[in-house]
């Protein structure tokens, strides 16, 4: 996935241009703004779009379930070839907040550039790992040493994150630690990590 952002040219004072390389298959993605248009499949150039909703722990398509695109939310995406995906939109102003619910949350990198995890932190707790999808598995990202793990989510990219209870989770720079995450959780179960788009039947 490879990304491109003209921070030279300017839509409005409050509108910037994006664009990033989609690889054929399935992505798990954020956007590092907020789209101007309101027509999700349009802003990501395939209809074949599913959200996590982590106040019920499942899965909505946009077909049966309409929604807005919003930065700090990941989505699952599927294109059958290469495709560039380009929209203007509002970036973020950070630190920025997305809310959480007890169970797996489905989070994005809201930034044009890599996030560390370190920079992350949830009220009450840090979060002390989560897991993005790189194509053809799940890589885990944390701080924490010894644990072979990637240590930013990329640019464009969404990831899944374990929370013990409701709260809000400020994507933040820097990070101010206050208190231990109870009951550590880096293992990965299954439920929502089993994909959610198919390639089409043949």
């Amino acid at each position: 996935m490879s990304t491109t952002a003209n921070q030279a040219s300017w839509s409005t004072p409050n509108t910037h241009p994006f664009a990033v390389n989609m690889p054929a298959g399935t992505s798990l993605v954020g956007l590092p703004a907020t789209p101007t248009g309101h027509d999700p499949a349009e802003t990501l150039t395939t209809p074949r779009l599913v959200r996590w909703n982590s106040s019920t722990q499942s899965y909505e398509r946009l077909g049966p379930t309409t929604f807005d695109l919003a930065p700090g939310i990941g989505y699952w995406v599927m294109y059958t070839k290469p495709t560039t995906v380009s929209f203007t939109g509002v970036p973020v102003s950070v630190p920025m907040t997305v809310s959480m619910h007890s169970g797996w949350n489905l989070l994005a990198n809201p930034v044009a550039t890599d996030l560390s995890w370190g920079n992350l932190s949830a009220s009450g707790s840090i979060l002390h790992g989560g897991w993005i999808w790189d194509g053809t598995g799940y890589r885990l990202v944390s701080d924490l040493a010894g644990l072979d793990a990637l240590p930013a989510v990329p640019a464009w990219h969404g990831f899944w994150v374990f929370a013990n209870e409701d709260c809000d989770s400020p994507l933040a720079f820097p990070l101010h630690p206050e208190w231990p995450l109870p009951g550590l959780r880096l293992e990965r179960p299954a439920g929502p990590f089993a994909c959610a788009l198919r390639p089409a039947e043949p």
